[in-house]
């Protein structure tokens, strides 16, 4: 973390910045360690200056700031406390101040604009940015995140039959998750059966799978704050040979996705590659999405992978790669992605 500071106030020295206020779950966990809370807000505030760094928490985590973000000045107050901010910003001089505006609510800019007693200067997609490239450390928990998602999809396989229903291997399989170290999961698991396939964010429900179903899988684990994403599609019994044709066109344009990536290639390149093999084969109209996303603490996080973004391919992303062909006719409704 000590040098996703130092790159932080590289930025602050480029823009004429002297403080940067964070508030949002990822990018406090991102400069501190710092990872109580949820729901994009983290129950901290961190504040970074030319030479000093602040952590604003109540006295509920007191004992574990101390021990996480030992090398941080703690304030013990609440992270909402607006007062404790201005302090730190007035001894210091603070003339400018960055602030996340993608992510806190109106009425906190109100306050941050009315109470703080300096210039806001817009934080924009700054850290998410830096977020792009993974550390070494980031790397490991990402695999370790695939890993314990690989294996608990394993242990949930002799649940996926006839006559259980979605609900039920959803609850298995995060289930397994947490016995294999997750600390939650990375969104709301995914399992849909038969017609409710071809929904590309259904949730599942007491819907029984029945012999001849597509069941799609859309999960993963949390390692360190860290996620994994992964969509599995299984078959329960025979499947029909319209279904069987529409498997194979997807694992064949991610197969050709991932054989035609290199570094410094634009992003929409990689993503036209598995969407001209779908729509060569006749089920381009159903591939509605992009390729892909980047992944990391958060599930869905830049790069985006799609047909728009003309982002250059480095060492040091990490993305999902994952065409899929949502296809409803009347008499065959089912999803398959990988």
């Amino acid at each position: 973390m000590k040098k996703n500071i130092e790159n932080l106030r590289e930025y602050m020295k480029r823009n004429g910045v002297q403080a940067v206020l964070l508030s949002s779950f990822e990018n406090v966990y991102y400069m501190s360690g710092f990872k109580a809370g949820g729901a994009g807000v983290s129950d901290a505030r961190v504040i970074i200056t030319e030479h000093e760094k602040y952590i604003i928490t109540d006295s509920r985590y007191t004992t574990y700031t101390k021990s996480a973000c030992s090398d941080f000045v703690l304030v013990e107050k609440s992270c909402n406390s607006i007062s404790a901010a201005a302090e730190i910003i007035q001894v210091h001089g603070i003339k400018k101040l960055a602030f996340e505006n993608k992510r806190i609510l109106f009425s906190d800019f109100q306050s941050y604009f009315m109470k703080l007693g300096a210039e806001l200067v817009p934080l924009n997609d700054t850290v998410e940015e830096m977020r792009i490239i993974k550390h070494e450390e980031e790397y490991k928990n990402i695999k370790k995140a695939c890993e314990i998602s690989c294996e608990a999809l394993s242990r949930t396989l002799p649940y996926i039959k006839a006559g259980a229903t979605e609900v039920e291997v959803a609850a298995r399989l995060e289930y397994n998750m947490r016995m294999l170290g997750s600390e939650k999961t990375a969104f709301d698991t995914i399992v849909v059966s038969g017609a409710k396939s071809a929904m590309p964010h259904g949730m599942p429900d007491g819907k029984v799978i029945r012999s001849g179903d597509a069941v799609t899988i859309d999960f993963g684990a949390v390692y360190n704050g860290y996620c994994a994403d992964m969509t599995r599609t299984f078959f329960v019994g025979t499947p029909c040979d319209e279904l069987v044709k529409i498997y194979n066109t997807v694992f064949e344009a991610q197969k050709k996705a991932l054989r035609g990536f290199k570094t410094d290639m634009k992003c929409y390149e990689l993503d036209r590659i598995a969407r001209s093999h779908i729509s060569d084969c006749g089920y381009g109209e159903f591939f509605g999405h992009s390729l892909g996303h980047g992944v990391g603490l958060e599930i869905h996080e830049a790069p985006s992978v799609s047909s728009r973004s003309d982002t250059v391919t480095q060492n040091g992303m990490v993305f999902s790669v994952e065409p899929g062909i949502y296809f409803r006719p009347i008499s065959l409704c089912k999803r398959v992605v990988f």
